[in-house]
């Protein structure tokens, strides 16, 4: 009988470890923003950092939907997960495609939603001064309030929600 070797490095489990994985992407990119001075790369990191936050919503959401599969090998939804989760999204799968959209109602999260929206479909984010001599200088321009403060709050609350789903 012949062996087969496979090779599982870089692959990323399903279920609650991949939703770990996509926040410490979101810290990966909060370390690299609390480091930088350059307005354009603390932009472009702000930018991913938003992304990956926003992301792993999703990943949250979906993980709750196809937690289990039964039998006839149909994946079935963890009901409690998504009363927990339903504290801070809006959880709908959709019947075709099977896609679960995460709609945020908590309020840090809609913030999130309404900055990431805007890095992602309506230009560069402004992020005001341009020039800073400590990162915690850089504020989003609409409502003043600190980029790195705001995106420490989000890190923390997004691992709050994970630790609750997944205690």
């Amino acid at each position: 009988m012949a062996r087969i070797r496979l090779d599982l490095q870089g692959v990323v489990a399903r279920g609650p470890f991949q939703a770990t994985d996509k926040l410490r992407e979101c810290a990966f990119f909060l370390g690299l923003m609390k480091r930088t001075r350059d307005w354009a790369r603390f932009r472009w990191l702000t930018s991913a950092y938003l992304n990956a936050a926003r992301a792993s919503l999703d990943w949250l959401a979906f993980m709750v939907h196809y937690d289990r599969i039964d039998d006839e090998g149909r994946h079935l939804p963890d009901e409690e997960r998504i009363r927990i989760l339903r504290k801070y999204l809006i959880v709908e799968p959709t019947r075709k495609s099977g896609k679960v959209f995460a709609e945020p109602v908590h309020p840090l999260l809609r913030e999130l939603s309404k900055h990431r929206t805007v890095t992602a479909h309506e230009g560069p984010l402004a992020i005001k001064p341009e020039r800073v001599q400590n990162p915690r200088q850089y504020a989003f321009r609409d409502d003043g309030r600190g980029v790195l403060e705001f995106s420490e709050q989000v890190l923390g609350l997004l691992i709050q929600i994970q630790s609750e789903l997944c205690p």
